[in-house]
């Protein structure tokens, strides 16, 4: 890692909204999984992507059995040559992890394209990395959730809402890395408009005037 990089604990303004939305209590977990895919969605566009991805799924194509530690340095050079960005990292983590699970089932694949899991496994991880992660330490403190085993059935439930969103976003970031023009999918609940959420609240609050009197 280079010398006064770090991963912050702090969250950018995006994710920021979706914590605030969890501690409010109040929305659903879809409506925290669309927050969070535009979070995603955002950061990916606006830090370039993952840089250094196509190298990241040629290193995993080409490893052959019993030699992970030589893929593993391949992707540390990687890492290196763009120098530590945290996209790289991550996507990075994920390819370790990929192929010790490939190696341990005796390279067994699934039907999915390698590129394609690879990076809907880094968006996956990347949502951990800003959000999860950071979140739980407030969470918990918040009383938001009884215990870890509470917040983690939680947060399995919002990932499974984002799923399909994730999916198309990591389509779409493996024909460009570089994330460029990348926007979030259609929202999974629509987005209500000012008169609504204003009609609905007057029907739900009880009238302030008072009853007029029997004469």
């Amino acid at each position: 890692m280079p010398e006064g990089d770090c991963f912050e604990r702090g969250f950018g303004a995006g994710w920021r909204g979706a914590l605030t939305l969890v501690l409010g209590g109040v929305a659903s977990e879809e409506e925290v999984a669309d927050k969070l895919v535009k979070s995603l969605a955002k950061t990916l566009r606006v830090e370039g992507g993952v840089p250094g991805l196509e190298a990241i799924w040629q290193v995993v194509e080409g490893t052959e059995p019993n030699s992970l530690l030589k893929s593993f340095q391949a992707l540390d050079d990687t890492v290196h040559d763009h120098g530590g960005n945290r996209h790289t990292r991550v996507a990075a983590e994920v390819a370790k992890s990929f192929l010790v699970q490939r190696d341990a089932t005796n390279g067994s694949a699934a039907s999915e394209s390698l590129p394609h899991r690879l990076v809907r496994e880094t968006c996956a991880a990347l949502v951990d990395h800003y959000f999860f992660g950071r979140a739980y330490p407030q969470l918990m403190a918040e009383g938001r959730f009884v215990d870890n085993a509470n917040a983690m059935e939680w947060q399995v439930r919002v990932e499974q809402v984002m799923q399909p969103a994730i999916v198309k976003i990591s389509d779409k970031l493996v024909s460009r890395p570089d994330a460029e023009g990348l926007r979030a999918p259609r929202r999974s609940v629509p987005k209500e408009s000012t008169r609504s959420l204003l009609e609905e609240d007057l029907l739900s609050t009880p009238s302030k005037v008072p009853a007029l009197l029997p004469l």
